[in-house]
């Protein structure tokens, strides 16, 4: 499963058309957005090409792979022209052992964590920057914005894929991490992101083998754990078949400018 994740389209036309194009263009297979879809919101200057009605049009017509969380500019009216849930305060991915929380950010943030367990991940967008920052016990991620990037960042987005042999870095490859989160507050509700088709599972539809998961490899070989012929002595999954995600983050023009593997 290759997930292609973006945040604050914010109503532009052109850069929500650009946006589709690298989705088809990276082959993924579900986009999530993070929200403020339509609304350029009252603190923003308007995007180029600022066509509300031309966004509804383009994302309904890819509405069933389309999953998307709540922003601060949402509300019922976004919901009532969009063919998607687009309401729902946050999404949570599984990731191994680990959870992704995707949410928009202006509730939780660095600042106001939800209920995380060590090792899991916050995802959220708002600030409209990039950021891949390791924190505490935690790391954070944020695509940046799609129409109205701060601080000089681009306008881009994140893919995230399974990787079937992963390191973890320390940091991206420039030794450190843009980013920064601004807002705090409460959350409310929210709805799980998962089932068959969540990027926790190979294209086998079978949970993906590794030294800290049992399951089939993409091959369906052998199950990899501790008491099958797939693990070495000291009962290990070999080096090589540790499960894994690969996440990106690219312009709209589909250049990469960081990458980081997560096991």
């Amino acid at each position: 499963m290759k997930i292609l994740i973006a945040s604050d389209i914010h109503g532009s036309a052109k850069y929500c058309e650009m946006l589709i194009d690298a989705y088809r263009r990276e082959g993924a297979e579900r986009m999530l957005l993070l929200g403020d879809i339509l609304y350029h919101g009252p603190r923003n200057d308007l995007p180029e090409e600022y066509a509300p009605k031309k966004v509804i049009e383009m994302l309904n017509a890819m509405k069933d792979e389309i999953y998307a969380v709540r922003g601060n500019c949402e509300a019922q009216v976004d919901q009532m022209v969009l063919g998607f849930p687009v309401l729902a305060d946050y999404a949570l991915i599984p990731l191994g052992k680990k959870m992704m929380y995707a949410t928009h950010g202006h509730e939780f943030n660095v600042q106001n964590l939800p209920p995380m367990k060590s090792g899991d991940i916050l995802l959220h967008g708002h600030t409209h920057i990039p950021a891949c920052e390791r924190f505490g016990e935690y790391l954070y991620l944020n695509p940046g914005s799609v129409s109205l990037p701060k601080n000089n960042t681009p306008r881009g987005y994140m893919t995230l894929e399974e990787n079937g042999s992963c390191e973890i870095p320390g940091t991206n490859k420039s030794g450190a991490a843009p980013g920064g989160t601004d807002n705090s507050g409460t959350n409310k509700s929210g709805a799980a992101l998962g089932g068959a088709d969540n990027p926790g599972r190979n294209k086998s539809d079978a949970a993906p083998g590794g030294a800290d998961n049992p399951g089939r490899n993409k091959s369906d070989e052998s199950p990899l754990g501790t008491n099958n012929p797939g693990t070495n002595k000291s009962g290990a999954a070999p080096r090589g078949t540790v499960s894994g995600w690969r996440i990106r983050f690219k312009n709209l023009e589909g250049e990469e400018y960081m990458a980081l593997d997560i096991e």
